[in-house]
């Protein structure tokens, strides 16, 4: 491997934009223009670069390459794969710009410009409206789906010496972290100020910014 080339998964950072803007080199010299990637929607992890045929390379059957991530070799000027495969890979997600972002609830975010990827993670997605977490991403497909953040403090670590008790006294054992019901609990017996403000604040994942 040359010196000035790394693995796709050994870059700290990386934007999907960069990624788009260089050319996959084939073993016949052949330059190829990438397309996307493939994404596991459970981990995050990127799996493959999605790289187009070009016409007098496509066929009936194959239109796309799909290049492993994280093998793949990066220059500043190209793309070296390891290996290849022409069939789309099982259990993985396409991600390409332009695709639109919306909200469980249907509000639409706009369309993705750029990714954020971290060690072959992804990170962060832009739109021309905002920044928002690959953490809250909860479907892909002809879309990118978002669940709306809970509001605070539902979400958030409980102290390890939080007790409450129930009408008749006995005991409440709780999650790690707050639920509704919990805040429910302790407005029963007239504590929720206390309970919310012994929470550590600023720990709320954070949507957009």
């Amino acid at each position: 491997m040359a010196e000035s080339e790394l693995s796709l998964g050994e870059i700290p950072k990386l934007r999907l934009t960069t990624l788009l803007n260089k050319p996959v080199v084939c073993a016949d010299g052949a330059l190829l223009p990438v397309g996307g990637v493939t994404f596991s929607l459970s981990s995050g992890k990127i799996r493959h670069i999605i790289v187009k045929m070009g016409a007098a390379l496509q066929s009936e059957d194959v239109s796309e390459l799909y290049l492993p991530f994280s093998t793949a070799r990066f220059s500043a000027w190209r793309i070296a794969p390891a290996s290849d495969r022409t069939c789309s890979p099982k259990g993985t997600q396409r991600l390409i710009l332009g695709k639109p972002l919306y909200s469980t609830g249907g509000t639409y975010y706009g369309k993705l410009t750029d990714v954020l990827i971290k060690n072959g993670i992804l990170k962060l997605f832009y739109t021309e409206n905002g920044v928002f977490s690959a953490e809250n991403l909860y479907a892909a497909g002809d879309a990118l789906l978002f669940r709306l953040p809970e509001p605070y403090p539902i979400g958030q670590k409980i102290p390890v010496n939080t007790h409450a008790q129930t009408r008749t006294g006995t005991s409440v054992r709780f999650s790690k972290q707050v639920t509704r019901a919990a805040l429910h609990c302790f407005l029963r017996e007239g504590r929720l100020i206390e309970f919310t403000t012994s929470l550590p604040l600023f720990l709320q994942k954070i949507t957009v910014w």
